[in-house]
């Protein structure tokens, strides 16, 4: 039995009331204390998201899983166990990014750093005193106030992007969300629909029924020939502002009047959440991880499967914004020459909800290569910077 991941309902700790807590269960169904300990106090006293506070929870749990496979107890960790770890993540299929690794790596270390802290484990993290190292070796600077973590086992560079899927693999997923379970195939499509129009996972997932416009409002959208506005919570549990098309927007209502509605009517003595997208057994708001394996299986037909997830729909939004102003410069201009980069980079990152252009370079030159490849000539002074 794997280490599972469970979430309290409600909790009242010191006066307020909390909902959604993780506590993470050993294989023999043991609470392990230190973490279940650490999740708590990352919801109380350091106020995190439940989202922030779940992908903590996510990484962690996961690390303990490989931990329990291998017969390691978690205070026997050490820089070499945590060297195996990476080499587990990043050598097989599907292999992470070095981006995604080094967060994987620093909330494991700061997992580790709050247990000494508190007293579940002694001089086993640190920097090191006397020539003296500890089993897990750190370095621990400030940052305008904060406390950062490093390790030599983080991963330096970038490595290469997923794949942006094609038309051809794109509808190729969607048939296949709609065979897996024609049950269920509204929900499953409309959750791959989503991340294809610019959506995070957890923005979509975290939706809630009020958040849509109104049927009035769709239908206003749509005889005016304009997108419908609404607002999500975004990463950092900030709320930003996005468009959609109205179409997906009456799909996703027909979804929640039909579909939805007989999942609820189904599930007894559970009160149902105002959350969109729900399962189909308990009416609960789908998890991020069910979300992520769903819409990654749904590409298995594709050669390039295993680089290919949910997430790279959202890849396909980003490129198609930084062709549009591309065509908006070249509509304009009737050339490529002049167009400043990083003009266009803003832009998309204010509408894609991104706080650093850098990542969206990679967009951005798949762009600039579609329209190249229009003209058939190189772009002349493309300037970044």
């Amino acid at each position: 039995m794997p280490v599972q991941l469970c979430w309290s309902a409600q909790c009242f700790i010191n006066g307020a009331y909390y909902s959604r807590i993780p506590y993470l269960l050993s294989h023999d169904f043991s609470i392990i204390e230190a973490a279940t300990d650490w999740f708590r106090e990352l919801a109380t006293k350091c106020k995190l998201s439940g989202n922030t506070c779940g992908q903590y929870a996510y990484t962690l749990t996961a690390f303990f899983d490989y931990l329990d496979k291998q017969k390691i107890e978690w205070h026997s960790v050490t820089d070499f166990i945590l060297e195996r770890w990476r080499g587990y993540l990043t050598e097989n299929a599907p292999p992470v990014t070095n981006k995604t690794w080094n967060r994987s790596l620093g909330v494991v270390l700061a997992f580790f750093n709050w247990a000494q802290d508190h007293g579940h484990i002694r001089n086993h993290i640190g920097e090191g005193k006397n020539g003296v190292l500890p089993p897990i070796c750190i370095l621990i600077s400030k940052v305008r106030g904060r406390t950062i973590i490093t390790s030599k086992l983080g991963l330096r560079g970038s490595t290469q992007f997923r794949p942006i899927p094609t038309d051809t693999e794109m509808e190729d997923a969607y048939a296949e969300l709609s065979n897996i379970r024609p049950d269920l195939a509204a929900r499953n499509v409309l959750l791959l629909r989503w991340a294809e129009a610019g959506l995070r996972r957890d923005e979509f997932r975290c939706m809630s029924i009020t958040d849509l416009p109104s049927h009035t409002q769709i239908a206003t959208a749509e005889r005016e020939n304009r997108l419908c506005t609404m607002d999500v919570i975004g990463k950092g549990n900030r709320k930003r502002n996005i468009v959609v098309d109205p179409e997906l927007i009456l799909a996703t209502r027909e979804y929640i009047e039909v579909e939805r509605a007989d999942v609820v009517a189904r599930a007894h003595n559970v009160v149902p959440e105002m959350a969109v997208f729900i399962s189909h057994t308990r009416g609960l708001r789908l998890s991020g991880s069910f979300i992520s394996h769903l819409l990654s299986a749904s590409f298995k037909n594709s050669d390039r499967f295993a680089k290919l997830t949910g997430h790279r729909a959202r890849g396909r939004y980003l490129t198609k914004l930084c062709e549009a102003y591309i065509d908006e410069h070249m509509h304009v201009y009737g050339t490529l020459d002049g167009l400043h980069a990083d003009t266009i980079l803003f832009r998309v990152a204010e509408q894609a909800g991104h706080r650093d252009i850098r990542s969206l370079r990679y967009y951005l030159r798949l762009g600039l290569r579609r329209a190249h490849q229009r003209l058939s000539h190189r772009p002349e002074r493309v300037v970044f910077g």
